[in-house]
């Protein structure tokens, strides 16, 4: 997973951020509100597309950019990066 922070890239492992999800309390369990939705799908062919997802985990809206393989057990994503506003 890549990401900017202070104008620098970071970069998460699956792993590490496998351990980050399944430590943080879930959305639904704090009681916020999920409205979560796929903004575009771009395939390139049968086997490689695009997606751009814009989900929440309030004070944080996001916006997935999100590149996925057709593998032999099915479609996988293979790739992750993102941005987020703060709000209120």
């Amino acid at each position: 997973m890549r990401w900017v922070e202070k104008g620098e890239l970071q970069v998460l492992t699956v792993p590490d951020w496998l351990d980050r999800v399944r430590k943080r309390a879930s959305a639904k369990a704090e009681g916020k509100p999920r409205e979560d939705f796929i903004v575009t799908i771009d395939r390139s062919d049968e086997r490689t597309a695009f997606i751009k997802v814009r989900c929440q985990l309030p004070p944080r809206f996001f916006t997935d950019y999100l590149v996925a393989m057709k593998l032999a057990d099915g479609w996988q994503i293979v790739s992750k990066s993102y941005r987020y506003d703060l709000r209120e």
